[in-house]
């Protein structure tokens, strides 16, 4: 019997490694499609002529989804037609509309500060911040509760983002950065929003895009209840698994529709 039980526990280990291994080779397959697409993204957009109304209409309907998962919502029409002194004059403004022009100012204050070489630091973060939520005052629905399973600080945190400025590791160094932001939870109000604010900045810090052209937050609405359960099993079980798969499809469907976005916008502008 000893040998029996020996030889089934062998036969387990020889079966957990098999599958640990196969979630490793569809882990890796999955962020190979995503780099793909990221890396395709940022190429159409170098080669296009005039960026402008392409980065403007991404942009606000980044800032528009983003807002409306902190409960502040407009139409798409309506923020699509914001005239550009409506973001510098933002502070004339209230509630969601304010919400989506802070955005807005935010990410394009931010973009060009990454771009100039401004490190994207736990001070820098915290004047985006300030940035965002200025003239805010209403209470905003929490993503993720306070997690006493969250170790370290934001120090720390961003202290291990400095430190792992590795090309091939970029994917999955931006979304583990991403849940342990949440799982932290540093600010009473905004968190959310500056959490997939960062994710545009960090894709721009390391070079993966250069213009803020990739709309998360449509991924992240459209699939929230996935999203919110990856984040659990990342936060309170330490599996980080699910979450990096499902960044990884997110990354490469919304990086493949603007894709497909940047294309036809060159084509009507060809005709």
């Amino acid at each position: 019997m000893p040998c029996v039980r020996g030889f089934r526990s062998r036969q387990m280990r020889d079966l957990c490694s098999c599958i640990d291994d196969w979630a490793y080779l569809a882990t890796m397959e999955k962020q190979i499609e995503a780099w793909k697409e990221l890396r395709r993204l940022d190429a159409l957009m170098r080669r296009l002529g005039n960026r402008y109304p392409i980065v403007r209409a991404f942009s606000r309907l980044e800032s528009k989804i983003s807002c409306s998962l902190d409960g502040y919502d407009a139409s798409l029409e309506d923020v699509l037609s914001y005239p550009e002194r409506y973001i510098i004059e933002r502070r004339r403004t209230v509630g969601s509309e304010r919400a989506i022009l802070n955005y807005l100012y935010t990410l394009g204050y931010g973009t060009v500060m990454v771009r100039g070489g401004q490190p994207l630091d736990w001070k820098f973060v915290r004047e985006l911040h300030r940035q965002l939520c200025d003239g805010l005052t209403a209470a905003e629905p929490v993503l993720v509760a306070p997690r006493n399973m969250a170790s370290g600080t934001m120090d720390d945190l961003f202290a291990w983002w400095d430190n792992n400025d590795i090309s091939d590791s970029v994917i999955d160094d931006i979304i583990r950065f991403h849940y342990r932001f949440l799982a932290l939870r540093p600010f009473a109000q905004g968190t959310g929003r500056m959490s997939r604010l960062l994710l545009l900045l960090q894709l721009i810090a390391r070079g993966v895009l250069h213009e803020p052209i990739l709309t998360m937050s449509i991924w992240l609405e459209g699939n929230i209840a996935e999203y919110r359960t990856c984040l659990d099993e990342a936060i309170l079980r330490g599996n980080e698994q699910p979450l990096l798969m499902f960044f990884h499809d997110g990354f490469s469907d919304c990086a493949g529709a603007a894709c497909n976005s940047v294309v036809s916008h060159s084509d009507s502008y060809r005709m």
